[in-house]
Parts: structure tokens; sequence; C-alpha cells
């Protein structure tokens, strides 16, 4: 079974732009082991859904609750089905004046 860094975890809003955004899930579904190629971070295209027996991860995809939420669409929806734990994560980008 995969062992997710910890770095892994590093919101840094401040630099957001799109290869961020696409390096953080190809980083996530290479330590879960959901892909093995390995290409360059600005030639990665990530997939919608991406699982296996350990881990589920989601991009760029709504989420249903059981209570209103305005935003309901987390950049990345990572889970954990060992231990039935999920995290969301949101790119924010600053609006600059």
């Amino acid at each position: 079974m995969a062992t997710l860094k910890p770095e892994l975890n590093n919101n840094n809003n401040n630099n957001n732009n799109n290869n961020n955004n696409n390096n953080k899930p190809q980083k996530l579904a290479e330590a879960a082991e959901l892909i093995e190629d390995k290409s360059p971070y600005y030639k990665y295209t990530p997939a919608n859904v991406l699982q296996n027996e350990n881990f589920k991860l989601y991009w760029n995809r709504s989420i249903l609750t059981d209570k209103a939420i305005a935003f309901n669409r987390p950049d990345i929806t990572f889970m954990n089905k060992k231990t039935k734990s999920t995290f969301f994560d949101r790119h924010i980008c600053p609006k600059y004046t």
C-alpha cells in the first residue's frame, strides 16, 4: 500500500497557476499508485476519476452532500477506502486589484 508524503498537503495559494493545479493530482495519483505513467507535469492531464482497491481520487467533480453548501466542487477529492477518510482540496486564486 502506498504511503502518502506530507509535502502533498502543502496548500500554497500564492502560486496557483495551472502547473501547480495539475501537479498536485498527479503527485497524489502516483503516491497512491493510481497511475504508472511518470509523464512531466506539463503533459499530464488529470482523469476525472482514478481508483484502485485502496484509494479513490476525484478531480474537478461536484460533491453531493446532505446540507446545502455554496461551493461544493472541490478541485481534488481524495478518499482512503481502508480508513474511510476523505480529504478535499480547493485551489483559490487571489483577486488582484
